[in-house]
């Protein structure tokens, strides 16, 4: 069995990634093990060491053999996400929002610019997952990977997405509104500060060359090759 690593900033669409990677690929895919998702790359050998997991994920972090994954999502999408993920709102007093605007922006930068070095690093073995064709095109997506890993695939893209909303202590599941995204809705949630904040302060080296721009007119959902 093959072991997929995933990385990827929170809400950045790695729960449905799961579900499909699972669907298509004979492959044990890991959101926590090999250290936390959401979190900069592990010492992968470092972390079996001390949390001894089965034998398949031994073997094939010592093989060099795990496959991974890097979600990623228009940065606006993922600001808007996050600010509700917080149980918060846009229409909250501005100086609360400042500085949550501020960490994330931080922590975003952070984030992605290690698993840029470490996709650098593992080559092949690690593939960028932009949101837009996640959800714009899941069957071209796992056609993909399965050409780049060369594995067999389903490719079966799960009509249905579903996705967890977590409240508290619980945690409820509805239909994914692929509408929102696809058509962009969420920059009339944005308010324009947060949108010239992220422009001007997060790291666009990382996110233009996947397609994204600190122009909010500009759509994600082309092919960055026609950017």
């Amino acid at each position: 069995m093959h072991v997929i690593k995933q990385h990827g900033q929170y809400r950045s669409g790695t729960n449905y990634l799961k579900a499909l990677l699972e669907r298509n690929f004979d492959a044990l895919v890991l959101s926590n093990g090999l250290g936390h998702k959401h979190h900069p790359p592990a010492d992968w050998r470092r972390w079996c060491e001390i949390n001894e997991p089965g034998p398949a994920i031994v073997e094939a972090v010592h093989e060099n053999r795990v496959l991974s994954t890097i979600s990623i999502k228009d940065p606006l999408g993922l600001l808007h996400s996050w600010i509700k993920y917080k149980g918060l709102a846009w229409h909250v007093k501005r100086s609360r929002l400042n500085q949550e605007v501020d960490d994330w922006i931080d922590v975003t930068n952070g984030l992605y610019a290690a698993w840029r070095e470490f996709a650098i690093a593992r080559e092949w073995r690690a593939v960028v997952i932009r949101y837009e064709d996640l959800i714009a095109g899941p069957r071209k997506l796992l056609a993909s990977l399965a050409g780049e890993w060369q594995l067999p695939c389903k490719c079966d893209p799960l009509e249905d997405i579903p996705t967890r909303v977590e409240k508290g202590d619980r945690q409820t599941a509805r239909k994914h509104d692929r509408a929102f995204w696809r058509l962009r809705r969420y920059l009339k949630k944005v308010p324009e500060w947060a949108q010239q904040r992220v422009a001007e302060q997060l790291d666009w080296e990382i996110f233009e060359p996947l397609g994204y721009s600190p122009d909010p007119a500009v759509d994600p959902y082309r092919s960055p090759a026609d950017a």
